[in-house]
């Protein structure tokens, strides 16, 4: 190791719940689902407060402090409708090439359930293994956990997105990613790398209400005190 990659600093920026404005044109049919109580709180609500012009200039000063890698850890979309999830790929392309961004998906990217073609498989490239992480963890079928590793930094990406019932947020990991992510945790422990976990729904317990927390919250923090 050179006196200079001694000396650097591995900067992570972490952006979430960026919630995609304006929405686009919605059909009465696809408010047949939960959608409609989304719809209806956004009009009420976050469209005041999720505005394109200001996500625009923050992406600009995030691309302007040059961090080492992004990563985006949810909440893309407001309805998690078809036609929401081009207009998310694009602005990732914007905010950087697929080496130097990852994305998890977050529960309004789920808010019913839909084929990965018509949603976040356009997202693709940001939320998949590197190649050096490949090397450490190969990446189940369902896509979660994978792994990329950047020198002495590993990022674990998890997907805690689920379809729920109305006006409910919760997320859930499941008894697979659990397994994987302890087995994760422990073999790049064992490479002395240090590790970064990447969820959407907080992961402990008690740091999110019945509506919004992650239901396998206290299992997840067994795994992280081991």
């Amino acid at each position: 190791m050179t006196a200079n990659e001694a000396q650097h600093v591995f900067t992570l920026a972490h952006v979430s719940d960026i919630h995609l404005s304006p929405v686009p044109k919605v059909m009465r049919r696809q408010l047949l689902s939960k959608r409609l109580f989304g719809y209806v709180n956004w009009h009420r609500g976050r469209k005041f407060v999720h505005k394109r012009e200001v996500l625009d200039l923050l992406t600009h000063d995030l691309k302007q402090r040059g961090p080492d890698h992004i990563a985006v850890t949810g909440d893309l979309t407001n309805l998690g409708l078809p036609q929401e999830f081009p207009p998310a790929a694009e602005w990732l392309w914007q905010l950087g090439a697929p080496d130097d961004v990852t994305v998890i998906p977050g529960n309004h990217d789920a808010y019913v359930r839909l084929h990965p073609d018509k949603a976040t498989a356009l997202w693709r490239p940001f939320m998949e293994a590197n190649e050096a992480g490949s090397a450490l963890f190969e990446t189940p079928p369902g896509g979660f956990p994978f792994v990329r590793r950047y020198g002495d930094i590993a990022l674990i990406a998890l997907s805690s997105a689920v379809p729920t019932a109305p006006l409910v947020a919760a997320g859930w990991l499941g008894s697979a990613q659990r397994r994987a992510l302890a087995d994760i945790l422990d073999r790049l422990g064992q490479k002395r790398l240090f590790r970064v976990v990447l969820i959407h729904h907080p992961p402990l317990p008690g740091q999110a209400g019945w509506r919004r927390a992650l239901r396998d919250a206290h299992e997840v923090q067994e795994i992280l005190r081991d």
